[in-house]
């Protein structure tokens, strides 16, 4: 199974992309702010670079598992071998404030719309939806791969 995240919108504080499911949309996604890490760099470089608890992952592919969240205490997508990022999950969420490096996953997607202090968010999660459709392929033994692109 194939995951796809665009990022597409840029703020000094969040990243909105489209979620596709092997090339299908499925959903927006909504990071932390996109600091054009990428996954080939050395991993001192993207600790350089990164401001913790408010930056997206590198761009790259990685392999999605489900296993219990500790902090959550549910099942959820894990993002697996993050260079510079720990506890990487894919989750329900509105805004940047709720991400510290996750991938917040919704149904709609709000730009320059205010909500609180927040002009860009996401509403209405997809989570269970995701986590039924990776369950699905790992019931067939497929592989979860997670392309991080622009």
């Amino acid at each position: 199974m194939k995951i796809t995240v665009k990022r597409e919108f840029f703020t000094d504080t969040e990243t909105i992309g489209s979620m596709f499911i092997n090339d299908k949309f499925f959903c927006y996604t909504l990071e932390d702010k996109d600091r054009m890490l990428h996954q080939l760099q050395i991993e001192s470089e993207i600790k350089t670079q990164k401001k913790f608890g408010v930056t997206a992952i590198p761009s790259g592919t990685y392999r999605v598992i489900l296993t219990l969240s500790n902090r959550f205490k549910r099942v959820m997508p894990e993002v697996l071998k993050v260079k510079g990022f720990s506890g990487i999950r894919i989750h329900g969420g509105n805004t940047h404030e709720s991400t510290e490096g996750c991938i917040l996953v919704a149904n709609t997607k709000h730009i320059n719309k205010p909500f609180g202090k927040v002009l860009n968010w996401i509403q209405g999660s997809t989570e269970v939806k995701l986590i039924k459709e990776i369950n699905k392929a790992i019931q067939i033994n497929e592989r979860v791969e997670l392309q991080i692109v622009y």
